[in-house]
């Protein structure tokens, strides 16, 4: 075998292994339905002890975690010690929870309002996938009401919590609108 075909076959096997190696880092192994928290989120019961500990909220009434298009979280809801409902953001590991914010249910608009503008741009509520309030970001400050349709497209809508004011509409799968009938 000559010189240069030995050259050959190295490089092409260096980049058949560089290939698999960086596809294995973006898509994983396994698990592929589910998603990649950009970062890590309590568990459950650090997160009931949490809120419960730092005089966030005197009851809980659901946790849930979340990936909003971009920060992961885990949102505990329940009431404060005055008795009005409130939403906690919490990250990281449960020996090191940060609080991302917290604000009370009455500041923003209600719900019933989201799932109305939602209607009004053909997404009925038996199409709303998600629909939770959220941190717009890590870093703004920022509240939303976070939505997503079911749709193939995955549509994905943020309102400004406060002003129910539409903030931003995607889609979450660009490649999908040759699937539908738009």
């Amino acid at each position: 075998m000559s010189k240069n075909m030995k050259a050959l076959l190295i490089l092409i096997l260096v980049l058949g292994v560089t290939t698999g190696v960086v596809f294995l880092q973006v898509y994983g192994i396994g698990n592929r339905n589910e998603p990649k928290l950009g970062r890590p989120v309590p568990s459950d019961a650090a997160a009931r002890a949490y809120v419960q500990e730092h005089q966030l909220l005197a009851s809980v009434t659901r946790t849930e975690s979340v990936v909003a298009s971009g920060p992961t979280y885990m949102i505990v809801t329940g009431t404060d010690s005055a008795g009005a409902e409130k939403f906690v953001w919490l990250t990281g590991r449960d020996k090191k929870i940060e609080n991302l914010g917290t604000i009370l249910a009455k500041d923003g608009v209600p719900r019933e309002q989201i799932v109305a503008k939602l209607a009004a741009d053909n997404v009925p509520e038996s199409e709303i996938q998600y629909l939770f309030v959220a941190p717009y970001d890590y870093n703004s400050g920022k509240i939303v009401w976070f939505a997503q349709d079911k749709s193939v497209r995955h549509r994905v809508f943020w309102f400004d919590f406060k002003t129910g004011g539409l903030i931003r509409d995607d889609v979450l799968d660009p490649t999908a609108w040759s699937l539908t009938k738009d």
